[in-house]
């Protein structure tokens, strides 16, 4: 279902205070936010530098280390393996599979502390101009090898604008490592709506290889920059929703490129899943701000029936 068309906003679907066209005034800034939120408006995205602690880092290296070595019922990864999605439980094979970890933050304190780095809160309350909220993180120790999209296309929230996403490097990135690409100002592009009215791609939807192409064919007709992103550990990378990024196809044998992965939306707005899936309150981190997911795990939806009933 659409959403009636946002006014003085840059997309139909509206966004955060950045995304207006009509001179609407931006929220008081130090002379620092100022210059990130100009970049940002010009870009889609904001580096970071040296946003985690080195500790924060080691500490969550070392857990998910752990990960490989025994089985956690709480913890599950996603990939595909001939043609087909697998979404189960976290294995010791898992290791060397091109996979996503999920929602680390949810069962690992390490991972808050990563994801809630003051650096990287800071820079989303000024862009919300409210507490922030994480709803789903992807832990990469390979490269995604993902094509070039929009999140805006996958992942849903409830409006479909009001989300970025936060990339944090847990070790210092080579060529060769299936790097993180982006195109520099491509949250700017001609917007994509499916069926001619949706932001969000409805379910195997047969133009998916179109709106690839799309993307590519906006970056060339604008001569957008391509960028392979060979950040330090510990840097933090925020991008628009719309940000047209991907991860690079080449990969060196046995290169890693361990990463964090977390999208942000406002702790007032809902993710998609509130809708149709089993999930977590809105729990508050001792940073203050919020985080919820997914529950997968049986035992934990017993264990909330339990508590419900007691």
């Amino acid at each position: 279902m659409s959403q009636p068309r946002a006014a003085g906003y840059w997309s139909r679907f509206g966004g955060f205070w950045p995304d207006r066209v009509d001179g609407a005034e931006a929220p008081a800034l130090s002379a620092e936010q100022a210059a990130r939120f100009a970049h940002w408006r010009a870009n889609g995205w904001v580096l970071i530098e040296r946003a985690v602690d080195p500790s924060a880092i080691a500490a969550l290296n070392r857990d998910v280390e752990t990960l490989w070595t025994s089985r956690n019922p709480r913890i599950w990864v996603d990939y595909f393996e001939e043609n087909a999605r697998c979404t189960i439980p976290v294995e010791p094979r898992h290791r060397d599979i091109n996979l996503k970890v999920v929602d680390l933050y949810g069962q690992l304190e390490s991972a808050r502390r990563v994801a809630f780095a003051p650096a990287i809160l800071a820079f989303l309350r000024a862009l919300f101009e409210r507490e922030p909220m994480a709803f789903q993180s992807l832990y990469f120790r390979l490269g995604s090898q993902q094509p070039m999209h929009q999140d805006t296309a996958y992942v849903h929230v409830h409006p479909p604008m009001e989300f970025v996403g936060c990339w944090v490097a847990l070790e210092d990135v080579r060529p060769g490592s299936g790097e993180l690409e982006y195109y520099s100002g491509s949250h700017r592009v001609q917007e994509y709506l499916w069926d001619g009215v949706h932001k969000w791609m409805p379910r195997d939807h047969p133009d998916h290889d179109a709106y690839l192409a799309f993307l590519h064919e906006q970056a060339r007709a604008r001569g957008l920059r391509r960028v392979q992103f060979r950040p330090r550990a510990g840097d933090a990378l925020v991008w628009h929703a719309d940000l047209v990024h991907g991860g690079a196809a080449h990969i060196e044998a046995g290169a890693t490129r361990r990463s964090l992965v977390t999208h942000f939306c406002p702790a007032d707005r809902e993710p998609g899943y509130f809708r149709d899936m089993r999930h977590s309150e809105k729990l508050v981190d001792a940073s203050g701000a919020y985080y919820c997911y997914v529950k997968r795990w049986e035992a934990e939806h017993d264990e909330s029936a339990k508590a419900s009933r007691a």
